[in-house]
């Protein structure tokens, strides 16, 4: 049975100067593995400590990028990640719904590709 998700309490100040606490999902599932593949296992049990840096790396790229928003290709490049490491933490993005699909456009291979954009609240 899947994790549910879980949240953290981020605490920042105001303007005023008051604390305020704002709740931010927190992905609780481990990294994703195909279980019969020992490699797979390996890889994800690997990455397990950097996938939450990860994901806020994709996260912020695709916010920066705006409504025009980014593809997989697009977030690859940009950030220097490799797809089998970046591909999963847009997944989990999209699962807690923090981006969404907007679109297609064309990568430079000219295949279409599904634009992420930042989910609006």
């Amino acid at each position: 049975m899947p994790k549910q998700l879980e949240f953290l309490v981020d605490g920042s100040k105001s303007m005023t100067g008051d604390l305020m606490l704002t709740p931010v999902p927190f992905y609780a599932q481990d990294p994703p593995a195909q279980q019969h593949s020992r490699t797979s296992v390996e890889a994800a049990e690997a990455i397990r400590p950097s996938t939450n840096r990860l994901r806020q790396r994709v996260l912020e790229y695709i916010e920066a990028c705006g409504p025009a928003g980014a593809t997989d290709d697009e977030c690859q490049a940009a950030l220097g990640m490799n797809g089998s490491t970046q591909r999963p933490r847009r997944l989990e993005l999209a699962q807690m719904r923090l981006i969404t699909q907007s679109g297609t456009r064309r990568t430079v291979s000219g295949r279409a590709a599904t634009v992420w954009v930042v989910y609006k609240r």
